[in-house]
């Protein structure tokens, strides 16, 4: 399982991997990598102690947790892409988690804003054809993010001879997503997303280039893997009795100012204030 973190997501980001670790059958044989840039490196030991303080004595075993250095990503031309140029950890990451994880034939790519309520492993081990997996949007929930995407692609299409402009486009949801990290080895899709990144430029949003580039060719995994929370209202409770992970992807989150009642409930036994209001007080005695 790969997070990336830019320092401004510990809350989501312990919490995701809380609920993680107390859904996963064999705590023991899953391993978290968490990529984190060189602003964020020193805060980084006190969100894992809180992530380890909140589950001792909950589970027999906890799952290993390593701390990636973000770097620059090697392109196949010998040139090379700084994080700070795309000014967005998630996203560069995403396009060359190979560099990342080299060793692992497969990882789940998971945002900091999801929290489990089922085994991961199960979604880990789907059958794959493609380079990625993910779910479509929910068009009840998420007509707005949708919309985005689909303005961005008609930009793209505007812009470039190489799109259908009659082509069927139904976006999909990057935020939990399944890599066959055997089809990116060689780098050349590396190469390709990087190359729509810099005909996009500012108006590409975080996955509008996945969509573009996985267009005709990435599999579909059960809705109930990411079921989104709409931005400003809440989900009907027959959804959230469903969901095997819940995706707060817009700007209100639980543990936002005015988002707290953003479903609670489900992100509440998984929140680590106690750890947070410890490390809080040790700053403010040192």
């Amino acid at each position: 399982v790969v997070y990336a973190t830019d320092g401004g997501d510990f809350s989501g980001l312990v919490a995701s991997m809380l609920s993680l670790a107390r859904h996963v059958s064999n705590p023991g044989q899953v391993a978290i990598h968490v990529v984190a840039s060189d602003l964020v490196m020193p805060f980084m030991d006190e969100a894992l102690r809180c992530f380890r303080e909140e589950l001792q004595g909950e589970l027999p075993v906890l799952p290993t947790v390593s701390v990636v250095p973000e770097r620059p990503c090697n392109l196949s031309d010998g040139t090379t892409v700084t994080p700070l140029v795309e000014n967005c950890s998630q996203r560069f990451v995403r396009y060359c988690l190979q560099e990342f994880v080299p060793a692992a034939p497969r990882v789940l790519w998971v945002d900091t804003d999801i929290v489990f309520k089922d085994d991961v492993r199960k979604l880990y081990n789907m059958r794959m054809r493609y380079p990625v997996a993910a779910t479509l949007y929910d068009p009840y929930v998420s007509v707005r993010a949708a919309g985005d995407e689909k303005g961005g692609l008609r930009w793209l299409v505007a812009h470039s001879y190489h799109l259908d402009p009659y082509m069927d486009y139904e976006p999909f949801n990057a935020g939990i997503m399944v890599y066959d990290l055997t089809k990116w080895r060689s780098g050349r899709i590396t190469d390709a997303l990087f190359r729509w990144l810099s005909k996009a430029g500012k108006l590409c949003t975080n996955q509008l280039v996945l969509n573009v580039f996985f267009r005709n060719g990435f599999d579909l995994f059960d809705w109930r893997w990411n079921v989104m929370v709409p931005r400003r209202v809440g989900l009907p409770s027959r959804c959230l009795e469903e969901a095997h992970a819940v995706h707060w992807a817009g700007v209100l989150k639980p543990w936002t100012p005015w988002g707290w009642w953003m479903h609670w409930e489900v992100m509440s036994p998984h929140w680590p204030e106690r750890c947070f209001q410890q490390a809080g007080n040790r700053s403010e005695g040192s």
